[in-house]
């Protein structure tokens, strides 16, 4: 018989600390038609639960290419962006 493997509920939130920068592919955020970079204020873990766990609203300070800020914004950004831009 094959082992069962066991199968997480909810993706892990990584632990991401306000000040850091995203660089997020325009796939990698909702609305995103462009590519995004983003200095962390806060992320907002208990709005995840009605994106099935998939998605995290992230608030921050959208930062222009010359690294500018461009204002406050919140991004629905994918969970699996934000371990891939913490690795």
């Amino acid at each position: 018989t094959a082992a069962e493997v066991p199968v997480s509920a909810e993706p892990t939130i990584p632990d991401i600390p306000a000040g850091h920068v995203l660089t997020l592919d325009k796939e990698d955020w909702r609305c995103g038609e462009r590519r995004l970079t983003l200095r962390v204020e806060q992320l907002r873990p208990d709005l995840s639960r009605y994106y099935d766990n998939e998605w995290l609203w992230v608030v921050g300070e959208a930062l222009g290419p010359d690294g500018a800020p461009r204002g406050r914004m919140g991004a629905l950004v994918r969970v699996a962006a934000l371990h891939a831009a913490t690795a």
